[in-house]
C-alpha cells in the first residue's frame, strides 16, 4: 500500500478481483488462439501446422489448455 497525504491506494490485485472483472476463457482468448471451447487450434507457443491444442473444461468444472502434441498442460 501507498500513502499519499492520507489517501491510501491498494497496490495489489487479486485474482478474486480479476475474475470478478472478466472471465477464465477471456484471459485463455486473450494469450493463446484459442477461439472456442473443445475444438482444436493451432499453439501459439511453438510452431504448429496442425491444430493440436484444445481449451476444455475438466470434470471439476476447471478449465484447462492441453497441447496434444507433447502433452503439454
Amino acid at each position: 500500500m501507498i500513502d499519499f497525504n492520507n489517501v491510501v491506494v491498494n497496490t495489489y490485485v487479486t485474482k478474486e478481483e480479476i475474475l470478478s472483472k472478466i472471465t477464465e476463457i477471456d484471459i485463455f482468448k486473450r494469450y493463446s488462439n484459442f477461439v472456442e471451447l473443445d475444438k482444436s487450434f493451432c499453439s501459439n507457443i511453438r510452431l504448429d501446422k496442425r491444430p493440436s491444442c484444445r481449451v476444455f473444461i475438466t470434470q471439476d468444472n476447471l478449465i484447462r489448455y492441453k497441447d496434444f502434441a507433447d502433452g503439454f498442460y
